[in-house]
């Protein structure tokens, strides 16, 4: 009954989510090709078994990586497809996996849209990554014994409350979930809270641990590196609004004690790169776009409008800022700037990422500054000391190599179900 409530109310905001749609698709094109698939009428066909991985976006994506490799390796027996939400989620796919794997958008989550979907995939599995969960697409595969796995989970305490909001609909979900890999104890309590059966849980740790630094991404990043030709370099990742203000005011004090300082600003969405690029550009700074330019030695400040190269430029920096920390987002992924050995400073609010951040903290590889002038105290002191900043950076890259292993866990305990 709950359920067919919930399909109602969806049904009535249909014309907003269309509405978000089209408002979207002013700040990012993308948003108005590939609406079809959105309302799971697609083209695909395989004759072999199909394993569905649902990634919302980039983050997402990239933590997947280790297990779609290990599906693929598995003597070609499956047919990978994977659905995203987001356009840059669909181009992460692309630059990752090429034609290995089939890619297309989630469907809404209308009975309708969900019913065509999946008896076009008839997938043997689900598995989704992280968080994202849409109860008439469980509902769905669990009616037709399609196994549902809730890889790399991970329950903050804000999404636990949103959840525990919502419990009428919620309940039934999680109850229906085949595996939940939960990356830590905190998160595997609160899915039992929520209605989790313990023996459908597993600890595995994060699965992003296990992405290690190729070959091939070192020689970019030493190509972007001597396009740039700097002494240092400071890098500010995945920024929201009004942390840009807060990371340039701090670059210009520095730049009087460190005036070959290069800095690198990464916004979170590609559609404040504009804005962003304004912000700098009147700031008498040298800014240069890194998809405009092809040199950048001359450049001060360069803004990484690129899509998919975040992890090469942490390859290029001797120290990360990872943003979404200074104001009440909950911060983003760690892991990759610390993979790189280079110290990795967070404002304080970094909820969404708190298991993670413990660990790289209590080997001394994080900082969680409380505040912009404490971030800036504490980039000066990594400047001015060469050893430290050294010392921080292996600390980190040792603390996701102690904590790597949750591949192994995973593929372990989805072989059982499948």
């Amino acid at each position: 009954m709950s359920r067919i409530l919930y399909s109602f109310i969806l049904y009535l905001l249909s014309p907003f989510i269309i509405l978000n749609l089209v408002l979207r698709g002013f700040k990012s094109s993308a948003y108005f090709s590939r609406w079809s698939e959105r309302f799971g009428y697609i083209n695909f066909d395989s004759k072999k078994e199909v394993i569905w991985i649902h990634a919302v976006s980039v983050g997402e994506v990239m933590a997947s990586v280790p297990l779609v490799e290990y599906f693929l390796n598995q003597s070609k027996k499956y047919q990978i497809i994977i659905t995203t939400t987001t356009p840059t989620g669909s181009d992460q796919v692309k630059k990752c996996f090429g034609r290995d794997v089939e890619h297309c958008y989630i469907p809404y989550d209308f009975i309708g849209s969900v019913t065509r979907f999946i008896k076009q995939v008839n997938p043997r599995a689900l598995i989704l990554m992280e968080t994202e969960l849409w109860p008439n697409i469980i509902n769905y595969c669990k009616k037709n014994n399609i196994k549902i796995v809730l890889a790399n989970a991970r329950m903050s305490q804000r999404s636990f409350d949103s959840y525990n909001f919502f419990s009428w609909v919620v309940l039934p979900m999680f109850k229906s979930i085949d595996l939940i890999a939960a990356q830590y104890k905190e998160d595997a309590d609160r899915f039992k809270e929520l209605g989790t059966p313990t023996e459908k849980i597993i600890l595995t740790g994060n699965l992003k641990f296990d992405s290690s630094v190729s070959n091939s991404e070192r020689l970019k990043a030493k190509r972007i590196l001597k396009e740039m030709a700097p002494k240092y370099v400071l890098i500010a990742a995945s920024t929201h609004q009004n942390e840009e203000a807060i990371i340039l005011k701090i670059y210009r004090n520095l730049k009087k004690e460190f005036p070959d300082l290069k800095l690198i600003v990464v916004p979170r969405h590609p559609e404040r790169f504009e804005a962003v690029a304004q912000l700098f550009e009147s700031s008498n700074f040298i800014v240069k776009r890194r998809s405009l330019s092809k040199s950048f030695s001359n450049a001060d400040i360069i803004l990484g409008d690129t899509m998919g190269e975040l992890k090469y430029l942490y390859g290029v920096c001797d120290i990360a800022f990872v943003g979404g920390s200074l104001v009440e987002t909950g911060g983003h992924n760690t892991i990759e700037p610390a993979a790189w050995k280079i110290p990795v400073l967070v404002g304080p609010h970094t909820f969404n990422f708190s298991s993670v951040n413990k660990i790289l903290s209590e080997v001394g590889g994080l900082k969680i500054c409380k505040n912009p002038f404490e971030l800036e105290s504490e980039l000066g002191r990594l400047l001015r000391d060469n050893e430290y900043r050294l010392s921080t950076g292996a600390s980190a890259s040792r603390a996701l190599e102690k904590s790597s292993g949750a591949l192994k866990l995973l593929t372990n305990g989805i072989s059982q179900i499948i």
